[in-house]
């Protein structure tokens, strides 16, 4: 099973995955928030056009970000994460990133604007 893509969300979140047998990066851009460089290490599909993914993440916040943590690398090293995708271009493509062992647990969902993810075998 593959997942591929990338592109942007109304969020102004930019994406890029590349998942091939349940193994691959995936990495994200939150302006003004962070960036998530993860490594992927399981995937499946949960439907016609939908798979989750999931492995661990490294953390960089970004300079006056909503944590009241200082800029730079995070102080939690490799965090666990977990994603959901829905295939399609803009209007119908969807990304859903979750960080569940965060006190509460964040999660950032975004439709895609501009690009697709595809999801194929």
């Amino acid at each position: 099973m593959n997942i591929s893509g990338g592109g942007s969300t109304e969020t102004m979140t930019r994406f890029a995955l590349g998942i091939h047998d349940g193994r691959g990066h995936f990495e994200c851009l939150m302006p003004a928030l962070m960036t998530v460089e993860a490594t992927v290490t399981s995937a499946s599909v949960t439907g016609t056009g939908r798979a989750t993914f999931s492995g661990t993440a490294v953390i960089t916040l970004a300079k006056g970000n909503p944590f009241g943590l200082p800029a730079g690398p995070s102080p939690f090293g490799r965090v666990p994460f977990t994603a959901s995708v829905v295939a399609g271009g803009p209007g119908i493509g969807f990304e859903d990133l979750n960080f569940p062992t965060f006190t509460p647990p964040m999660d950032f969902p975004g439709t895609v604007e501009h690009g697709h993810i595809g999801i194929g075998s």
